[in-house]
């Protein structure tokens, strides 16, 4: 998997990512246009911790093709208590779960 920041959606959460505090392996830092940035893609674990507190979905993961089909993606976000997953794959089928 592959972490993907959407650069329209990233404001930074002005000036303290909470992505950044997040990460198990101390990856994302705010970039210089006050942006996420990841210092080692190669190195992230896909934990999803960081795309989970997002408040704007601007982080997604890029999902293996055996799991999701080929150019699929996962965004996740906080709704109450429980967390909301969505899927959409290469062909812009959405498919939703609630945990």
């Amino acid at each position: 998997m592959t972490l993907c920041i959407d650069r329209e959606r990233c404001q930074g959460c002005n000036g303290h990512p909470r992505c950044a505090d997040v990460c198990p392996g101390n990856l994302l830092v705010l970039g210089e246009q006050g942006q996420i940035a990841s210092r080692e893609p190669d190195d992230c674990w896909d934990c999803a911790a960081c795309v989970k507190v997002c408040p704007r979905q601007a982080l997604s993961l890029t999902l293996p093709p055996e799991v999701g089909g080929r150019g699929s993606r996962l965004w996740a976000r906080q709704v109450g208590g429980k967390m909301h997953w969505t899927i959409v794959d290469g062909q812009g089928r959405t498919k939703n779960f609630v945990i």
